[in-house]
């Protein structure tokens, strides 16, 4: 939070906004004088002495002035309402979120109450100096200075709202979420083209009914180029404070298409914009929480079973398959567990089951269950493979290497590898609350057996003679021995030396 209200001064905000304010209402005036300087030139039903372009400039001058200090007074009470937050270092309370969002509509209205006073100034300079040919011309200037009212209070509107982003920013990103209820695009863009270019179609309109033909030409042709700038100039205002978030989300899609889902977006528009805005950032929070899940779910079930259940959508039904197994327990571990302190036995640990993943992912295996100081891996399930038998057997001379150089790291370490191959069931076991993919079968019985023979030898591998198949290649046949639980001797290889 310091951060973001470092970057946010209430003293240079009242600066901006006032001088922005004052552009505004200038460029509600100007045409104005603009128009009148026009009807003077043109006006001839009587010779008159009367300066009266250099009459609305001085009454221009005189209600200008004191507007822009007055403005400046209610900009520090209206922020500091709004902002006390900012002093603080602390989020915002509901009130002063709500008095934030407020802010450019109550700035835009500052200067509504002197364009009032000088509609009615106006009017009465001209009645007072019989001014006026007639009393549809004296409407016309009330409503033309009104007119240019409320195209400066849009205007104000407009450069305060846009000025204001860095406080909504801080203010929106306090809440909870942000159901964009301000200004919609269509509701904003229509607005801003009646107090520009609509406010000055009126103006022709009213020029061509109420003057004279010789007068009214003139005058609504240059009502007609000063309506066309100033709705030009909003339309480039509105659509730059459309633009301008839009592209800051588009960024930000561009960010977590390439994988960054720490990418988000500040929520600083009061409308749909602001809607869209934190509408992609629950996105990208659902989608960085679903990327965590999908990570701690595939490390506990395995990465291969995550992903076929994602993909799949379903439970893996439990079903027989043919697969091999791969069966790795540590000799000793017992006394390994006695002559270590835990710290160092946990770093043995994680370092031996990063051999075996390493090891049994490099021929697509499955590391099933990590078992105490032990290890369960399949080839052959949940993913098919051609040749599981091989690609068990090659895991397994792997990982003994493996353990070799481990055993150089770590003095006194060694463990012994099983792998047997048949056919398993493979898939869910549990309840509907809880379940583990797992399999079962003779082929996991007997590669654990195999493992238990495999640390009376110096090999310290042992494979079944269903797995070694027709091509026994680095493997030598070591004869039968009667594993414990089964019921026949079986064939057993271990790999040549």
């Amino acid at each position: 939070m310091r951060g973001q209200i470092e970057d946010v001064s209430t003293r240079r905000l009242v600066r901006v906004i006032w001088w922005e304010c004052a552009a505004a209402n200038l460029g509600g005036a100007l045409p104005l004088l603009i128009l009148g300087w026009t009807y003077v030139r043109r006006f001839h039903p009587r010779p008159t002495p009367i300066p009266l372009f250099w009459i609305g400039i001085a009454m221009t001058a005189v209600l200008f002035l004191p507007m822009w200090a007055t403005t400046r007074l209610l900009l520090r009470v209206v922020l500091r309402r709004a902002t006390g937050f900012l002093h603080e270092d602390r989020p915002p309370n509901a009130d002063e979120r709500r008095r934030t969002t407020l802010l450019p509509l109550v700035i835009s209205t500052l200067p509504g109450p002197w364009w009032l006073l000088a509609t009615g100034l106006g009017v009465g300079i001209v009645e007072a100096l019989h001014a006026a040919p007639s009393a549809s011309a004296v409407v016309v200037g009330m409503i033309g200075i009104l007119l240019g009212g409320v195209v400066s209070c849009t205007l104000t509107y407009l450069v305060a709202e846009n000025t204001l982003r860095p406080l909504f920013a801080l203010v929106l990103g306090a809440g909870e979420s942000w159901s964009g209820q301000g200004r919609g695009i269509r509701g904003r863009l229509i607005a801003y083209w009646l107090a520009g270019s609509g406010a000055y179609f009126l103006g022709i309109a009213l020029i061509i009914v109420a003057f004279p033909a010789r007068l009214a030409r003139a005058t609504a042709l240059v009502c007609c180029a000063i309506g066309a700038l100033i709705g030009f100039t909003m339309a480039i205002l509105s659509g730059e404070s459309i633009t301008r978030p839009l592209n800051k989300v588009r960024e930000a899609m561009r960010r977590v298409e390439s994988g960054d889902l720490g990418a988000v977006v500040d929520v600083d528009d009061l409308g749909d914009v602001g809607f869209l805005q934190s509408g992609f950032n629950k996105m990208v929070a659902g989608l960085s929480e679903r990327d965590l899940l999908r990570d701690v779910f595939g490390r506990h079930v395995g990465r291969e079973v995550a992903q076929r259940l994602l993909q799949s959508g379903e439970s893996l039904v439990a079903s027989e398959v043919d697969a091999s197994v791969l069966f790795v327990d540590i000799v000793g571990s017992t006394s390994l567990a006695a002559e270590r302190p835990p710290t160092a036995v946990v770093e043995v640990l994680n370092a031996f089951f990063a051999a075996v993943v390493s090891a049994v992912a490099a021929e697509g295996g499955f590391v099933n269950q990590f078992q105490g100081d032990g290890a369960l891996c399949l080839f052959g399930a949940p993913n098919e493979l051609d040749d599981h038998a091989g690609c068990a057997l090659r895991a397994a001379l792997a990982l003994r290497r493996a353990i070799v150089r481990l055993g150089d790291t770590y003095p006194g370490f060694d463990a012994a590898i099983g792998v047997s191959c048949g056919r398993v069931v493979a898939g869910n076991v549990g309840t509907a609350d809880r379940h583990d993919y797992t399999a079962i079968g003779d082929p996991v019985n007997e590669a654990s057996r195999l493992c238990d023979e495999a640390k009376k030898r110096d090999s310290r591998v042992v494979a079944s003679g269903a797995t070694i198949g027709g091509s026994s290649g680095a493997w030598m046949c070591s004869g039968e021995v009667a594993l414990r639980g089964r019921p026949r001797p079986s064939l057993i290889y271990e790999p040549a030396p």
